[in-house]
C-alpha cells in the first residue's frame, strides 16, 4: 500500500466517511416517515456521486454511464428507480403508524446497520476484484460503488425493513417493499446471468496519472483487459 498514490489510499476512507452522514440520514427518514427525502437520499448515496466520479475523474459521458447494455442493470434500474420506490414504501408504513420518533434504540441500530453496511461493501470488493483487472476494480467509480453507495443503501434498507417488519401495523406495506426489493435481487441476478455483452463495466483509472487506460479490443469488439 506504501506505493499507491496519496490520494488513492485515501479516496475509500473519504467514500467510507460519506457512508455516516448519508446512512444516518437514509435511516431517519426512513423512521421519522420522511418518504420523498428517504427516496432522494438513495440517489444522493448512489447515481450523483457515481455520476459525478466518472463524470469529473474518469472523463466519461453521462449518456454512455446511462447505457443499458455498458451498464449493470442493477445500478441503472435498481438504483436509479427500485431502491427509491423501496424505501418509499417503508417510511410510508412509518407514517402510516404515526409512531415516527427516532429513538435511542434506532440510533444504536443505525450504527449496528452501519457497520454491517460497511462490511458489506468490503466484502463484494473483495469478491468482485477477480473479475475485473487492477486498474478497473481500484477506479474511483468501483470505490464509489462498493465503499459509499453499498455501505450506505445497505444499512438504510437493513434499517428499513427491521422498523417495517416487526410491527403488525407496518408489516404490510413492509412486504410490498420487501416484494421491490425482489426486483432489486432479480436485476441483480440477471448481471450475473448475462454480464452485458462483455462491456466492462468500469473504467481503467491510473491514480498516477490521473488517466483513463482503454482496453483493447478485438475484431469482435469485446473487451480484452490489458495485463497490468
Amino acid at each position: 500500500m506504501g506505493d499507491l498514490p496519496l490520494i488513492q489510499r485515501a479516496f475509500p476512507w473519504m467514500a467510507f466517511s460519506l457512508t455516516i452522514g448519508l446512512s444516518f440520514l437514509l435511516c431517519y427518514n426512513i423512521r421519522r416517515g420522511n418518504r420523498w427525502w428517504a427516496a432522494a437520499t438513495i440517489w444522493l448515496a448512489s447515481p450523483v456521486p457515481i455520476l459525478g466520479v466518472g463524470v469529473g475523474m474518469e472523463q466519461r459521458n453521462v449518456l454512455d454511464m446511462l447505457n443499458p447494455a455498458k451498464q449493470a442493470l442493477s445500478a441503472l434500474f435498481g438504483d436509479l428507480l427500485v431502491l427509491p420506490v423501496v424505501v418509499w414504501l417503508m417510511a410510508y408504513a412509518v407514517k402510516q403508524s404515526a409512531n415516527t420518533t427516532f429513538t435511542v434504540a434506532d440510533r444504536w441500530r443505525w450504527m449496528w446497520c452501519w457497520a454491517v453496511g460497511c462490511a458489506g461493501g468490503l466484502l463484494f470488493h473483495l469478491y468482485d476484484a477477480p473479475h475485473y483487472t487492477r486498474l478497473a476494480v481500484n477506479s474511483p467509480s468501483k470505490y464509489t460503488h462498493d465503499y459509499l453507495a453499498w455501505p450506505a443503501i445497505m444499512a438504510g434498507l437493513l434499517f428499513g425493513f427491521i422498523v417495517v417488519l416487526r410491527s403488525s401495523t407496518t408489516r404490510k406495506l413492509g412486504f410490498m417493499a420487501l416484494g421491490a426489493f425482489a426486483i432489486f435481487l432479480a436485476l441483480m441476478t440477471l448481471d450475473t446471468i448475462a454480464p452485458h455483452w462483455n462491456a466492462p463495466l468500469h473504467v481503467q483509472y491510473d491514480w498516477n496519472t490521473g488517466k483513463v487506460i482503454p482496453y483493447i479490443t478485438d475484431a469482435t469488439s469485446a473487451a480484452i483487459p490489458i495485463q497490468t
